[in-house]
């Protein structure tokens, strides 16, 4: 009995150390399975040539195009729908609908996408793109890049926003129902012109520097603002203090619902230029012109 009770013992041994070997390979498996998971999660998903969905991103110079509306139901992980990483891409919205939920991005042009095009226009005409329901519907952190020929609408923050960028160029296009229509927002160097339709924004049309809680070395400077139609925005072109060697020329801003069509915060507009503007009310009025 002692003999076939300690054979029994050594079997029992067996056995538990073969579960147990068992059940090791089971939990490592799960572990590198969900390492694996998580890798891919981190990783962007590059756009194809023809964009058909939300959340993905441009890593390679090239042509692209927007084949379809497309829908916040995935983001990338800047919270935006389209983000560009690489430089030299020429990006055709082609008249398409980038509809956002109220938050996240709708194009993002990222810090080291210098040299980029961003066009809306439709081939073989017809309506321009529309970027609308996002926090930001476009936003622009990239130098020597152009926007051109979009309409933004119904964005929580901004309808454009060139942030920390230089030789930004914004023409031709609509921004409206916005709390801000284009924001220049610690930027420089840049031109926003011949836009027709920057009107209803619940803050200012065009908004060069920023305002609340931004540091003073958050300005706005030497930036170009050219030919543009604003109407009915809560104000109309503003200039935040501290932002100087501005150049506002040829604009016409009327019927601004809260604040002037045109004001610089500077004392006496400091150096900042402004001349052959029409408008209704201006602040200061005598460097207003």
């Amino acid at each position: 009995m002692g003999n076939l009770g300690l054979i029994r013992n050594r079997r029992l041994a067996v056995v538990v150390r073969c579960i147990m070997s068992l059940a090791i390979a089971v939990i490592l498996t799960g572990l590198a399975q969900a390492q694996s998971t998580i890798d891919d999660a981190a990783k962007p998903t590059s756009c194809g040539v023809s964009i058909k969905a939300c959340g993905c991103t441009i890593s390679s110079p090239g042509f692209y195009d927007v084949a379809g509306t497309l829908l916040d139901v995935k983001l990338n992980s800047d919270t935006s729908c389209v983000a560009i990483k690489s430089p030299n891409v020429v990006l055709s919205l082609d008249g398409m609908t980038i509809s956002g939920a109220g938050a996240g991005i709708g194009i993002h042009v990222l810090s080291g996408a210098n040299n980029s095009f961003v066009s809306g226009s439709k081939a073989g005409g017809g309506s321009n793109a529309m970027v609308t329901g996002w926090d930001t519907g476009i936003l622009v952190e990239a130098n020597n890049v152009v926007v051109q020929n979009v309409t933004t609408g119904s964005n929580a923050t901004t309808g454009i926003q060139v942030h920390k960028a230089k030789f930004v160029s914004v023409s031709g296009v609509t921004s409206s129902s916005n709390k801000n229509g284009v924001w220049l927002n610690d930027s420089s160097l840049d031109q926003v012109d011949y836009s027709p339709g920057i009107s209803g924004n619940k803050g200012p049309g065009i908004l060069i520097g920023c305002t609340g809680t931004c540091p003073k070395s958050a300005t706005s400077s030497q930036n170009r603002i050219l030919g543009n139609t604003l109407s009915k925005n809560q104000s109309g072109i503003v200039i935040v203090s501290g932002s100087l060697h501005n150049v506002i020329t040829d604009n016409s801003a009327t019927g601004s619902t809260g604040g002037d069509d045109m004001m610089d915060s500077n004392n006496d507009c400091a150096t900042d230029i402004w001349f052959g503007n029409m408008f209704g009310t201006a602040e200061p009025a005598p460097c207003i012109n």
